[in-house]
């Protein structure tokens, strides 16, 4: 090959590999974000932010930005089958002190499921969240603290 065909695929490789390293590098500082810190409890009425169906590719890393921006604590429920493969922006969650607990492990028609199958279905994920390295209070554990859970 001629060295002036060769200039065009190193210019795509030099391209994609600064697009990759630029990519890499603000994923890396989201996960090294200093917490939010959680809203203090002054008596008043409290506004708490929830999100559900997480982890989504799309949408949540800007929000992840947006809340980091405003410095505004918020709990993301999220469906097992989709950590696989989105597990930075758990972690990203994590580090920027949000609180992350179970929406389910495949998302189905609870309306369709006994009490006690709803609560196998949103304890399922709590292990392999605990073995990443994430800390959540089962539903018998928050009621034994003295919570009131419904279903």
């Amino acid at each position: 090959m001629k060295a002036k065909e060769l200039l065009f695929p190193a210019g795509v490789l030099l391209v994609a590999g600064l697009v990759a390293a630029l990519l890499l590098g603000c994923i890396l500082r989201r996960a090294e974000r200093v917490p939010i810190p959680p809203q203090k409890l002054t008596g008043k009425p409290v506004v708490v932010l929830t999100f559900d169906d997480g982890p989504n590719v799309r949408y949540t890393r800007r929000l992840l930005d947006v809340l980091y921006e405003e410095q505004a604590p918020a709990t993301f429920f999220l469906v097992g089958e989709q950590i696989e493969g989105n597990e930075i922006i758990v972690k990203e969650m994590a580090a920027s002190g949000h609180e992350i607990n179970s929406h389910t492990s495949s998302h189905p028609n609870l309306n369709q499921l006994t009490e006690g199958e709803t609560r196998i279905d949103l304890e399922r994920i709590i292990p392999e969240l605990r073995r990443r390295g994430f800390a959540f209070a089962t539903l018998s554990q928050m009621e034994a603290a003295g919570y009131h859970v419904t279903i």
